[in-house]
């Protein structure tokens, strides 16, 4: 049984348009087309669509989509945007927060500065929050004119080329912003002593990353999340599925660059990825704790990857 969206309102069913406009984007996403999945789009992902819609009213909506790592909050985020698109017709961009990361010179510099373990991308720090409040203003300003926002080539670890970012007409509808760590808050200092895992325990035995870390948390992204109207959270089962789930997207870019060996990557082994993921353990841990008591939608994935339950709080 697939998860059903939980309202009393009765929402319209899908038209064949965008059933087909749905089935092209599981293909594009490499997702089979079951009977399961055109379930899920007439009892889940269309009701959230028409649920978000319904709450766009004479200004921009920004929607926030929290998820550990291998969740699949970036492919939610392009089936809301798909839907809220073509099928309720509302401009909307959609954009992650791996897109505002700092260049791999930033962060080579801020590791010197700060903290070596800071030129590792993804904790919170290494994000260019100031570009992401702006990218979010601009698509809210109600000014016709356009803005950039970046594209990052994870596979180069850097931001890509400025001829491949993403030009954005405003204003905007509705901004979906999705990321591991949006949404997360600060842990009290008492918490961060304690390392959890190997990578604390030798790489940060003064506590200065991971302080830092939390600092950043509770000054400039607290900031760029206060902009949220409403924050969905993807609810993973354990920290053990995170690894499993992770190694199965590395293995997928590993494959698109599988035709083109000579290019320049960073595609991580096993080892590496386990190692990278430790960055990322205590605020997944924080967020499987705390978020969902402050998220307004919770969505609970089961051990197969499926969302099985959905708890609307809004």
């Amino acid at each position: 049984m697939s998860a059903v969206w939980p309202s009393q309102v009765s929402f319209e069913s899908a038209s064949p348009e965008i059933v087909q406009s749905f089935e092209q984007l599981l293909q594009e996403e490499k997702i089979p087309v079951t009977a399961s999945m055109r379930q899920q789009l007439e009892q889940l992902y269309w009701p959230m669509a028409q649920w978000i819609s319904a709450r766009q009213h004479d200004k921009t909506l920004v929607i926030g989509i929290n998820g550990a790592q291998g969740s699949g909050k970036s492919t939610l985020a392009k089936m809301l945007e798909r839907l809220l698109t073509e099928g309720l017709h509302k401009h909307v961009v959609s954009f992650s927060i791996d897109d505002i990361y700092l260049t791999r010179q930033q962060r080579i510099e801020l590791a010197e500065a700060v903290h070596p373990l800071l030129k590792t991308r993804g904790v919170p720090g290494t994000h260019d929050t100031r570009l992401g409040m702006d990218i979010i203003h601009a698509c809210g300003s109600g000014d016709s004119t356009q803005c950039q926002i970046p594209v990052f080539d994870k596979a180069r670890d850097d931001r890509a080329d400025p001829y491949r970012w993403k030009n954005v007409n405003t204003p905007v509808d509705i901004v979906l912003f999705e990321g591991w760590c949006v949404g997360s808050i600060a842990e009290s200092e008492a918490t961060l002593k304690a390392p959890v895992n190997q990578l604390e325990q030798e790489e940060d035995t003064d506590v200065r990353w991971r302080d830092y870390v939390n600092q950043q948390l509770a000054g400039p992204y607290k900031e760029l999340y206060a902009m949220l109207d409403y924050l969905f959270l993807l609810k993973v089962p354990s920290m053990d599925k995170v690894y499993e789930w992770r190694l199965l997207q590395e293995n997928k870019l590993r494959q698109l660059h599988a035709a083109n060996p000579d290019a320049d990557n960073n595609i991580m082994s096993e080892q590496e990825i386990r190692r990278f993921i430790m960055h990322y353990e205590r605020i997944t841990r924080s967020n499987l704790d705390d978020l969902p008591q402050f998220a307004d939608v919770v969505m609970t994935i089961n051990n197969e990857h499926q969302i099985d339950a959905v708890e609307l709080k809004a």
